[in-house]
């Protein structure tokens, strides 16, 4: 099984509550590198204010990624207050498929 996204969008802050509700999104799954941080792990200016926004909505999240790097991933995670999947080993399904466990969806 592969997964193929439905959207390209430059920026995770393009993704507003608005936008999930209008495309039935209930579930974000999150990248850090180059998506919550930049190469210098700075985290992206307004990526909490977001991330509060997108939860206040309704919509569950998650970080998956591929770093073995805890101390890096956790970092993101607890300044957002979000649950994590380290070292997934993504394209693998493995890292999606736990994420979609935690955060109680279907399969679909």
């Amino acid at each position: 099984m592969n997964i193929y996204p439905d959207f390209y969008l430059d920026s995770v802050l393009e993704i507003t509550p608005e936008f999930c509700d209008k495309n039935n999104i209930k579930g974000l799954i999150l990248d850090i590198d180059n998506t919550l941080i930049d190469i210098d792990k700075k985290m992206l200016d307004g990526a909490v204010a977001w991330h509060q926004a997108i939860v206040s909505s309704g919509v569950k999240t998650i970080i998956v990624s591929n770093t073995n790097k805890i101390e890096k991933v956790s970092k993101v995670a607890n300044d957002l207050g979000i649950e994590y999947i380290s070292f997934a080993r993504k394209p693998s399904k493995k890292g999606f498929l736990r994420a979609k466990e935690k955060l109680r969806f279907k399969r679909k």
